[in-house]
């Protein structure tokens, strides 16, 4: 019987065990060293019972968290700690069983070949994959424009509610024009959401999303990781893994000691971009790898001026990402770049509100729900902000390697205006502002690299596979998790097609 280590319990690692557990003839060591999060999932039956359990969480985290705008998404007022780049907290690191996936909006688009483009696989090759991981989390969505560039979306499920001026927005006419550099289309956001209705986990557009879901509508990696991990052929060890090596051997920390693990034919690595990379160059002994990419976003507000606010006053709304903006440039050597557009939450204000004040003031927030949408323009890695990334004192170290390229986003805002500057919407001529760090991580350890090779196979060493963002070639601005998860699951195939 063959024997595999699987490193995480994220992205990465839902598809790498969505490829092992229906083997036969396989033992499976999954090896995490989060915590489960303490989630509070109580039997809310009424807008009540809902806003009485939520204004408690509000005042936890006034009692524990900083004031930060924008504030940055918790689960339950858990909020997740950072890694240091030159001293000073900006890159998230997961603590946590089922990773950063606790803590996304849930966006899932796949790479069309336009995003492949850089690598050695096209967006046919990752097909099946796609269909399967959309098979086992369910994929929320609509055929409407963004059909336009992602022809296959892998929808599955019904679309998000959308308040009414995201649905105008999406509605109006976007005009193309010869003197713009991009071509604009907008969508209902594709997104790993319950929302078939009758459905335990089914959301109810309470707006509380970034506060933490008390449905758990937002799919996790650990839905059907718990699941996976009571397989007869699957054992669990909770440590964590420092390095490997070529024989088979997984050295872990465990109890204060480092243990070694032995006797595995093949070592899946799945434990997210900064933590893989940690492992291998440990494993490896080289203390440098590639400068770490992480898509640059800017924000700017998208005013509306129908005369809609008291007919949709309070509306029911999701406060995670609800429209996709996509720009298609018309030149070649020019990326796709998106824009992910939100309404005017609650959670972004009353995050640094006390909740006295608040319950002064959250009339004139509900108004301005359908009256202030927010986009987070997202551009792809070669114009964003990169990290190097080594081994200091053996200890994970970040500097900055490059910052985000500004000058490209002026001709993303001239189409953005052109094309949404009408039937009462419209973007203020402003500089939209570059937020200061994402969680979109990749490219450390990239397919035919140079720093540390890893193979088309994604072997870093023998039966060592690299199984997550870290091998991606480039970052694109679509987002990365449905890639990594269906990748994953390529590999894992791979390695057993390929012997």
């Amino acid at each position: 019987m063959e024997k595999v280590a699987v490193i995480g319990t994220g992205a990465a690692g839902l598809g790498v065990l969505s490829s092992l557990v229906n083997r036969k003839d396989i033992e499976i060591t999954v090896f995490e060293t989060g915590k489960p999060l303490d989630k509070q999932l109580p039997d809310l039956k009424t807008k009540k019972e809902i806003s009485v359990f939520y204004t408690n969480i509000y005042k936890t985290i006034r009692k524990n968290q900083k004031i930060k705008f924008p504030p940055p998404k918790t689960n339950f007022a858990a909020t997740l700690p950072k890694f240091k780049v030159d001293g000073k907290e900006k890159i998230f690191r997961s603590e946590n069983f089922g990773g950063l996936t606790n803590f996304w909006g849930g966006t899932a688009l796949p790479f069309t070949d336009k995003e492949f483009a850089d690598w050695h696989i096209s967006a046919k090759d990752m097909k099946p994959y796609y269909e399967r991981i959309s098979d086992i989390a369910g994929i929320s969505g609509a055929k409407d424009g963004l059909n336009q560039y992602f022809v296959d979306d892998f929808v599955n499920r019904p679309p998000m509610k959308m308040t009414g001026s995201f649905e105008k927005l999406n509605l109006i006419e976007k005009p193309n024009s010869d003197k713009t550099d991009y071509k604009v289309f907008t969508g209902v956001n594709r997104c790993m959401l319950e929302t078939r209705p009758n459905q335990k986990r089914s959301c109810v557009a309470c707006g509380e999303c970034l506060a933490g879901c008390f449905k758990d509508s937002i799919y996790s990696s650990n839905h059907n990781i718990e699941q996976y991990l009571e397989n007869k052929n699957v054992t669990t060890v909770k440590a964590k893994v420092t390095k490997v090596d070529k024989n088979g051997n997984v050295f872990a920390n465990q109890d204060s000691k480092e243990k070694k693990f032995s006797g595995f034919d093949k070592v899946f690595l799945a434990a997210g971009c900064p933590n893989t990379t940690e492992i291998v160059m440990r494993s490896t002994g080289i203390h440098q790898a590639e400068p770490m990419q992480d898509n640059a976003v800017y924000v700017f507000p998208i005013f509306n001026f129908n005369c809609d606010g008291i007919k949709n006053y309070g509306e029911d709304h999701l406060s995670i990402n609800n429209l996709i903006i996509g720009l298609d440039p018309k030149k070649e050597k020019d990326r796709f770049a998106q824009a992910l557009v939100y309404t005017n939450f609650d959670y972004m204000w009353r995050y640094n509100i006390p909740n006295g004040l608040w319950q002064l003031i959250k009339w004139k927030f509900k108004y301005g729900r359908n009256k202030v949408l927010w986009a987070r323009l997202y551009v792809h890695g070669e114009h964003s902000q990169a990290y190097g990334i080594g081994l200091k004192d053996n200890k994970l170290n970040f500097t900055y390697a490059r910052q985000a390229n500004k000058n490209i986003v002026s001709g993303m805002m001239k189409s953005l205006k052109k094309a949404l500057n009408r039937n009462g919407f419209w973007i203020p001529p402003i500089n939209p502002l570059l937020q200061k760090s994402n969680s979109h991580y990749a490219s450390t350890l990239p397919y035919n690299g140079t720093k540390i090779p890893v193979d088309e196979k994604a072997m870093v060493m023998k039966n060592v596979y690299v199984c997550d963002s870290s091998v991606f070639p480039t970052l694109p601005a679509v987002s990365l998790t449905f890639t990594i998860m269906a990748n994953a699951a390529r590999i894992v195939d791979n390695s057993f097609d390929q012997q």
